[in-house]
């Protein structure tokens, strides 16, 4: 398991609107905490569900430190 947090952020013309990181991450700024997960999936569900979203591809991304 895996304790998440999603960082927002859609001022930045490049960037994705939300990032998942693994808590405590040191390139993690202001992140809100998502929960635990064991796969991409779980953590793709927890963050779908908790942020309301309709999951589309190219709005969120995982950060390199979330390796399941």
């Amino acid at each position: 398991m895996m304790r998440l947090a999603i960082e927002q952020d859609q001022h930045v013309p490049t960037a994705k609107y939300g990032v998942i990181h693994k808590e405590g991450c040191r390139d993690l700024r202001d992140g809100m905490p998502l929960g635990e997960a064991s796969t991409r999936d779980e953590a793709a569900a927890i963050a779908e569900e908790w942020m309301c979203w309709d999951y589309e591809p190219e709005d969120w991304q995982f950060a390199p430190c979330v390796k399941f």
